[in-house]
């Protein structure tokens, strides 16, 4: 029996969803009882992450996502937030927390949001 060592051309393993900010975000959200993400970013930014998990735990979770796309990059997303917010709000009465979650979209285009 012999053993070959072959030599790669890169140093390591590059995961995905382990260099991903927002996905550590929304999996420190989804243990928090009466919560729910809303993420501002694309929609797939919420869509892989809920997939992700979903094939890992074997469970679905609610993850939000204000749907940014390229109006809303050009002239300001601050509208899909609030509207984000208002509609978890009706449709589930009883949250108690809604994280807002920015993704690396927002950070590229370079949106600068007005808290107050």
């Amino acid at each position: 029996m012999t053993l070959a060592v072959s030599k790669k051309e890169r140093a390591g393993v590059i995961n995905p969803i382990f260099t991903c900010q927002p996905a550590g975000a929304e999996y420190a959200t989804i243990g928090v009882k009466d919560c729910i993400p809303l993420v501002h970013g694309g929609q797939g930014c919420s869509m892989f992450v809920r997939l992700i998990f979903a094939q890992h735990l074997k469970e679905n979770f609610d993850i939000a996502s204000s749907s940014l796309h390229e109006a809303s990059a050009v002239f300001g997303g601050m509208p899909r937030i609030e509207e984000g917010v208002k509609t978890l709000v009706a449709r589930y009465p009883d949250l108690r927390l809604i994280p807002i979650i920015t993704t690396s979209l927002k950070k590229h285009i370079a949106l600068s949001q007005k808290w107050g």
